[in-house]
């Protein structure tokens, strides 16, 4: 399907971008992969390790949790059922630990301010 094949482009655009250092551009694929396949979990974890790789843990938790709640669809999508269930948890954990000082609404992964 078109859908499809734009979202694995956008992938493959985000995984290139990661490869050759191009961080921010890596990171734009990943969300523009999100909005046309949100029912997919590739992309949101491809781009939370992205904003690891970038120290944005807060933001990488949003992510995260975002792709978890997605299973992984045996025909359309590319994450390894094992990584679904322990690596990406893992990284979670390890990303929730990182915003350790700084308030963040945990029911979202976004940084709180006060009087919210």
């Amino acid at each position: 399907t078109a859908p499809l094949d734009r979202y694995r482009v956008l992938l493959q655009k985000g995984a290139t971008g990661a490869d050759r250092g191009l961080l921010w551009d890596a990171l734009e694929a990943f969300a523009a992969a999100t909005h046309l396949r949100p029912d997919l979990p590739d992309a949101f974890l491809a781009g939370a390790e992205r904003w690891i790789q970038a120290g944005e843990d807060i933001r990488a938790v949003d992510w995260l949790r975002q792709g978890l709640r997605l299973l992984p669809n045996e025909i359309e999508s590319f994450v390894a059922p094992n990584h679904h269930k322990i690596r990406y948890p893992t990284l979670l954990a390890e990303a929730l630990a990182g915003c350790r000082g700084q308030r963040v609404d945990l029911a979202h992964g976004r940084p709180s301010h006060p009087g919210e």
